[in-house]
């Protein structure tokens, strides 16, 4: 009796053992497309329907003939800025507006107004300064060897200058004519300053450079000289930034929208300015030596 209840129970584990071979044999090979009928619902994979199809969304359209599962999508943007009104030379043209925020472009960076700064002359000269045609930009022009014709704002308690300017340059790339346009710092009590420049160089590409006066029209020195070959020629704009910490005047240049920023020079007060003492105002300014008129226009003023 044992012996037959022994193998009557190794007969029920071998069939045991060979059911659960079959089931796990079916559940890899059966082809749920060939051998399952009905809907499949979305909380097994499936679509939950038996004519599954897409929504084309905003400005989404699909090519001709396109049914599931094959689909040519095809995308379009109409929502990009707008460009503001101007004729085809003035420097509205270089500002795009998207809802209430002004660019300049290409890279996009998104300006602040500066028409509401409180700026004023030093040594003018026959420069000229005028809102451009959007209201947003402040256009300063000069067509005479006059040095450099500034505009200056106080710096207060401020520590950090970041300007966006339009630098519409004319007449350069030798014979000693060079506009350019330039941000500074500025010691009213010994009238030295330093100008943060871009401008020709008696030659056909623009440069990055550092220049010190002794005044607004006697010329120092170079302090440096690059050529930005990171920057689209004919520059659209530039973005520059100077500061004032730690008794020392750093300069830094963006190439990419202000995403990152570059220190390009850097020197102490006690280099320049009497008595090692900091400067006391900071600025926008154009120079230019020759006629049509070369244009310094700033798009962006942010003090902070």
């Amino acid at each position: 009796m044992k012996t037959h209840m022994k193998t009557k129970n190794r007969l029920l584990l071998g069939i045991a053992i060979l059911l659960s071979i079959l089931c796990i044999r079916a559940r890899t090979v059966i082809n749920l497309a060939e051998n399952v009928t009905g809907i499949l619902g979305t909380s097994q994979g499936g679509n939950g329907t038996s004519s599954p199809a897409l929504t084309a969304g905003t400005n989404i359209t699909f090519g001709p003939g396109s049914t599931w599962p094959n689909y040519t999508i095809n995308a379009s943007n109409t929502g990009g800025p707008t460009v503001l009104s101007g004729s085809a030379i003035t420097p509205s043209d270089y500002e795009f507006k998207n809802g209430s925020t002004y660019y300049v472009w290409p890279p996009y960076y998104a300006t602040t107004d500066p028409t509401g700064v409180s700026f004023s002359w030093i040594n003018q000269g026959p420069a000229t300064v005028s809102t451009t045609a959007n209201g947003k930009m402040l256009d300063l022009s000069t067509a005479s060897a006059s040095g450099l014709n500034l505009r200056s704002a106080s710096i207060g308690t401020n520590t950090t200058l970041t300007v966006a300017i339009v630098p519409l340059l004319y007449g350069g790339g030798g014979g000693g004519v060079n506009p350019g346009i330039c941000v500074f710092f500025y010691q009213t009590s010994s009238s030295r300053l330093f100008t943060f420049n871009i401008s020709y160089n008696n030659g056909p590409v623009i440069q990055l450079g550092g220049w010190w006066w002794n005044s607004p029209t006697s010329f120092g020195g170079v302090s440096f000289s690059y050529a930005i070959s990171t920057y689209p020629q004919p520059v659209n704009y530039v973005l520059l930034r100077e500061k004032q910490a730690s008794s020392t005047c750093f300069f830094y240049y963006s190439v990419d929208g202000g995403n990152t920023w570059a220190l390009i020079f850097s020197f102490a007060n006690s280099g320049l300015f009497t008595g090692g003492g900091a400067p006391d105002k900071w600025g926008y300014g154009v120079f230019s030596n020759t006629t049509p008129a070369s244009h310094a226009i700033l798009a962006s003023w942010v003090a902070s």
